[in-house]
């Protein structure tokens, strides 16, 4: 998927005006009306419509009705829940009795709709509901729906013949001030809500006949094709992290095309093309009992999915008659690699054995954050008709300790290191490297790097149609001091047994025997058992908003001494009535590897070797080696907190590390103290880039804040890190500052950067476009390291040496070296040099430092960033010295006279 900044238009639309005269609501055809309530259950959908006449709020199953007299109190928060607020303010409850009236004609429902929609008019704008509710009424989901509401009231009450002129006026100026709101940029988002406004806005664009109208669809289109590309892969699967929200986006998807085909228009061929994409992976992600296995935000189904009729393709007539008719899935196993899904099976069975089958679904892959879980490097396994190894589920949205574990990390099957939940990943940090389908057995190799000091590697080799090896690998800056492997076992358990000696434990089901074997015998375990009954550990969200008691086994491994890496391979065994069961697997250790090998059900035999990841065991000091560094040097100090060195590591487009080295003496129990912010300002032509929440309230910066409750020891020193994503590649300044743990009172200390480069490679570039010879650079500084010339690049206060190397020089020689960089003041200027060098009475500035090859264009070059307000430098002088003390001049000296800032 190829990831998309969005377009920003420099003259944006005004709507405010044109649409105040000439609007109208023409009648719409009843095949182009939409709605957000289903009427797949209308006897369910009747009994909403009457408990709301009876003066009750009611949105969906998952919450009960409340009950209310008189006035609509529309401040409420019964449940203390973000998503029933939401439906409360999308207006649901029309929607409801809108949709109710089109199975029954019940006037009564049109009625308590306008009454409704009076409280509303009435309310909505309240300075008070605003204050504690603004970011509720204004939200991208609420207004897109409020949109599809009131339209669709709009035209029953049309059709009913009850459209008077208070409720006709009220609808049309609501609709008028949704577009705007709607088709302002600032107010754009992004994943399945953005979707959501565009289709709203085209929605506007057919029904409300305006000046606009016409601009409206336009720009709905616009971003529609946009974020198209980002909300799908070019496979065809949803970012969102979730089979239910790929469901949903292919819905709003369609509705899009829809909308287009039922207003007499023709949709993008794109459109088309996506769809079946689309079709192929809900094919392929549903279990052979037809329900989603759980992973992100996916709530739980009671009944199997009937998809033919909305959806028609032969493949689910396959599915849903299984095996009997339609064409079965071309693929038995596929992988989704700009997604990051691997789907196994060990066959496409038919009628009786149809849910027989062996399901496995492996998690490498996070191409956005909306709805995701910490389940990178799990997997998901189905077998002769039930779950063995699950996702504990999706309790909902609030935030509470059921949510946050949910999410968790030690939530899912998969492994960690010292017990530390993983969150904040970059987009794009976890990725299938390797897939090899064969049809007697697959492997997939998957890697998650979640910061620049760890990173993690899983091989999962599935032998058809009973054996699963795991090939676990972590390397860590951070010592290891205990590994967890943690698995997630199926409500369908019915006993377990542990084995210490041997390092398993066997699971029985219902139709299954499940076996979990390690087998590196240098390795000692202790497994321990959660199902939820002493905290929350151990607990499944097989229902929205509730838990019960579940099955979750950890292996914990905690070595004698602390280690910097540790590999595990394990086991898993299914033992049931299939005659085609692969008995025996054997094991071994050799110089390159471990070797697993197999005779099948035919007789053939099959090997494979494991062998180790080395991409790891250097992964922190090469991360630092690619970052971009800035020395902070602030006279401010605050007691127990110092910061030495920032660190920018780019992992995408627009993910980024900042990695803080800290002072020496800072303490954990110090870090704690203190809260790190840091604000990124934009200049004014990139204020449109900036997050939703900045533009929706005016900011001219984005802001993170870091609460760093670990220290990563290494070699180099001690590090805090945070993973940040922005649309921006440059800041106009770049502020850091400190303030108590316990809440924002005051700036502790603080420290700002201006021009600050987040894409090193822009900056790189514009550094080399700008860079402007020093007069008699063609001098070369020889001896053990060669400079070919120099070159000055400059902006306010700050300036950049560029150094070019020979195309020899490698990085290992380097490193040898300190380079000397003397920068000389004219008498008049000496007020201007560091307080350092004013300090020991010299008459310049020293900025040695330790080159680093940077790459421009394919040159070499060694860059240095100065800061200094001085502008001409009656000479400058350069050498190299060994990087582990000075002990003279290496080579020869080169002094440059007469050096003048340019900006």
């Amino acid at each position: 998927m190829r990831r998309v900044t969005l377009l920003v238009f420099s003259v944006l639309f005004s709507f405010s005006q044109s649409c105040q005269k000439k609007v109208s609501l023409p009648e719409i055809p009843s095949k182009a009306i939409i709605s957000n309530v289903g009427t797949d259950e209308p006897e369910k959908l009747i009994g909403y419509a009457n408990t709301i006449l009876n003066d009750n709020i009611i949105l969906t199953s998952a919450w009960k009705a409340v009950k209310y007299e008189g006035e609509l109190d529309w401040s409420i928060d019964p449940y203390n829940n973000s998503s029933w607020k939401n439906y409360f303010f999308c207006l649901r409850t029309i929607g409801i009795l809108s949709q109710a009236y089109t199975i029954n004609e019940n006037s009564e429902y049109l009625e308590k709709g306008k009454e409704i929609l009076y409280s509303w008019d009435s309310n909505y704008d309240n300075s008070e509901l605003r204050k504690d509710n603004y970011i509720f009424i204004w939200r991208d989901h609420a207004v897109a729906s409020r949109v599809i509401n009131l339209v669709h009231f709009y035209n029953n009450l049309r059709r009913g013949n009850q459209l008077d002129s208070k409720t006709k006026d009220i609808i049309e100026t609501h609709l008028m001030e949704y577009g705007e709101w709607l088709a302002d940029y600032k107010n754009y988002t992004k994943g399945n809500h953005a979707v959501m406004m565009d289709r709203a806005l085209l929605y506007l664009s057919y029904v409300v006949k305006c000046n606009n109208s016409e601009k409206w669809k336009e720009e709905a289109t616009r971003r529609f094709n946009q974020i198209l590309e980002e909300q799908f892969t070019d496979e065809g699967v949803c970012t969102e992290n979730s089979p239910e929200y790929h469901v949903l986006n292919m819905n709003l998807f369609l509705d899009f095309i829809s909308i287009i085909e039922n207003f007499s228009d023709h949709p993008n061929q794109q459109y088309v093309k996506t769809y079946e994409k689309m079709k192929t992976y809900l094919v392929q992600v549903l279990k052979p009992d037809l329900t989603y296995p759980f992973q992100g935000d996916t709530y739980p189904s009671g009944k199997p999915f009937q998809f033919s009729e909305k959806y028609p393709d032969s493949r689910f007539d396959y599915l849903e008659s299984k095996g009997i008719k339609g064409n079965r899935p071309k693929e038995t196993d596929i992988v989704f690699k700009e997604a990051g899904y691997a789907i196994l099976r060990d066959k496409w069975r038919e009628e009786g054995e149809f849910e027989k089958m062996t399901y496995i679904n492996f998690i490498s892959g996070n191409p956005s954050r909306v709805h995701k879980h910490s389940d990178n490097l799990s997997f998901f396994l189905y077998a002769n008709g039930e779950d063995l190894l699950i996702d504990p589920g999706n309790w909902g949205y609030s935030k509470n300790d059921t949510v946050s574990y949910l999410r968790s990390t030690m939530a899912h099957n998969t492994f960690l290191i010292n017990n530390l939940n993983i969150k904040k990943f970059p987009v794009g940090s976890s990725k299938i490297i390797e897939n090899k389908l064969e049809e007697n057995y697959s492997l997939i190799r998957g890697v998650f790097s979640p910061n620049p000091y760890q990173i993690y590697y899983r091989t999962l080799l599935y032998i058809k149609p009973n054996i699963l090896i795991l090939d676990d690998q972590v390397f860590s800056e951070m010592d290891i001091e205990s590994i967890s492997q943690i698995f997630n076992l199926g409500t369908n358990m019915k006993s377990f047994e542990v084995d210490g000696v041997k390092n398993q434990m066997t699971a029985e089901f219902i139709n299954n025997n499940l076996e979990i074997v390690q087998l590196l015998k240098n390795t000692s375990y202790e497994v321990n058992y959660f199902n939820g009954s002493d905290g929350i550990r151990g607990l499944y969200a097989k229902q929205t908003e509730r838990t019960m008691q579940g099955n979750q086994f950890v292996f914990l491994s905690t070595p004698d001494s602390l280690i910097k890496n540790h590999r595990n391979i394990t086991m898993i065994k299914i033992n049931n009535d299939n005659d085609l069961n692969v008995s025996d697997v054997e094991f071994k250790e050799q110089e390159y590897g471990y070797n697993v090998s197999w005779i099948d059900f035919d007789k053939n035999s099959h090997e494979i070797v494991l062998s180790e990841f080395d991409q790891g065991k250097n992964y922190f000091a090469d991360n630092i080696a690619k970052a971009d560094k800035y020395d902070i040097d602030s006279n401010k100090k605050v007691t127990d907190f110092s910061i030495d060195k920032l660190y920018v590591h780019q992992w995408t487009d627009d993910e980024y590390s900042f990695i803080f080295k800290l002072h020496d003496n800072v303490k954990l129990e110090g870090l704690k103290k203190f809260t790190l912010g840091i604000r990124g300002y934009a200049y004014n032509k990139d204020l449109l880039n900036l997050s939703t929440y900045s533009r929706q309230t005016n900011r001219d910066f984005d802001s993170w804040n870091l609460k760093a409750d670990e220290i990563i020891e290494t070699d180099y020193g001690k590090f805090i890190n945070i993973n940040i994503s922005t649309n921006l590649n440059k800041f106009k300044r770049l502020k850091l500052f400190l303030f108590d743990r316990d809440g924002y009172k005051k700036e502790l200390w603080n420290y700002e950067i201006n021009n600050f480069f987040l894409d090193k490679d822009l900056k790189n570039g514009l550094l080399l476009r700008k860079a402007i010879p020093i007069n008699n650079s063609t001098q070369k500084l020889t001896g053990p390291i060669s400079i070919e010339n120099i070159s000055t690049t400059s902006e306010k206060d700050r300036l950049t040496f560029l150094f070019r190397l020979k195309d020899d020089i490698s990085k290992s020689e380097l490193e040898k070296y300190r380079l000397g960089l003397h920068t000389y003041a004219k008498k008049e200027d000496q007020n201007k040099l560091l307080d350092y060098s004013k300090y020991k009475d010299r008459t310049y500035d020293a900025w040695d430092f330790n080159p680093e090859i940077t790459l421009i264009d394919g040159k070499k070059y060694i860059i240095k960033t100065i800061d200094t307000s001085i502008d001409f430098f009656p000479r400058v002088k350069m050498f190299l010295y060994d990087r582990d003390g000075y002990k003279g001049v290496r080579g020869e000296t080169i002094e440059i006279e007469n050096v003048k800032v340019t900006q």
